[in-house]
């Protein structure tokens, strides 16, 4: 028996991986076969010349890939409104407003 995470995992339930192609891309592979193998529905976000993912997934999203040296530091900034445009789709699919969170506290009381 799994542990962690992978117990959550039933038939349909939404994944979403983060895959630039970096020293983790090999060991997420194995992930999303082994998530996908469990009945999870992949949603993985992958730069746009990716095979492999891709193929794995049930939705894809793609990214540009800046050609440069420094992409592996600067990978977050282009993958973020990626992520931020999925979770306010996701609020409004719910009903939920996104401007106006739930159990949402405007004041921190400090000790």
């Amino acid at each position: 028996a799994k542990h962690g995470p992978i117990s959550l995992v039933r038939e349909g339930f939404p994944i979403i991986f983060i895959a630039p192609p970096d020293e983790t891309y090999q060991r997420l592979i194995g992930n999303v076969m082994e998530f996908k193998a469990r009945g999870g529905k992949i949603i993985s976000l992958v730069v746009e010349n990716d095979k492999n993912i891709t193929e794995l997934s049930d939705i894809t999203i793609r990214i540009p890939q800046p050609g440069d040296k420094y992409y592996n530091i600067f990978s977050p900034i282009t993958f973020t409104p990626a992520l931020q445009l999925l979770a306010y789709y996701a609020s409004l699919h719910h009903g939920l407003d996104p401007d106006k969170p739930l159990n949402l506290s405007k004041t921190v009381t400090v000790h």
